[in-house]
């Protein structure tokens, strides 16, 4: 028993100085290729598709508890709301805003530090589509001379 019987107990097949196996040879398909008969119908023409309707257009993705009608300022008097009642409610869990009026009435103080998370994202992906929106000029042409600024100094 040598070294490598010691430290490769898989046998001679994994030896370093076995020789090399003759490679296999290529396996050809066993099941035979079906043919197609010449009394089959074609497939139809892409005219008779046209009465389809035409695919739904994507829509622009809306952030859950809003709408696209909801303003920035809206979310923001929402997240005041909800940020008032945890602060003045926040310390006892037991409690669930009783005004019907309200857009928050049953929420518990789970349910509004919830709401206020939702209302947090949404305002900030409010803020980040509001930039892009006052961008003066393509994002290139900003990171050039932000780039040529940084060289020259």
């Amino acid at each position: 028993m040598d070294e490598f019987d010691r430290t490769n107990p898989f046998g001679d097949e994994f030896r370093p100085d076995a020789p090399t196996p003759a490679p296999s040879p290529p396996t050809t398909p066993t099941t035979p290729t079906p043919t197609i008969s010449k009394t089959s119908t074609p497939p139809p023409a892409y005219q008779e598709f046209d009465d389809l309707p035409p695919p739904p257009l994507m829509e622009e993705t809306v952030m859950p508890g809003t709408s696209k009608d909801e303003t920035k300022e809206e979310t923001s008097k929402r997240l005041r709301t909800v940020r008032r009642l945890i602060a003045k409610y926040g310390h006892d869990p037991t409690y669930k805003v009783k005004s019907k009026g309200s857009k928050f009435y049953g929420y518990d103080i789970e349910k509004l530090k919830e709401e206020e998370y939702k209302l947090e994202t949404i305002k900030a992906h409010q803020e980040h589509a509001e930039k892009l929106l006052n961008r003066k000029q393509p994002l290139l042409t900003q990171l050039q001379e932000k780039k040529s600024e940084i060289e020259t100094t």
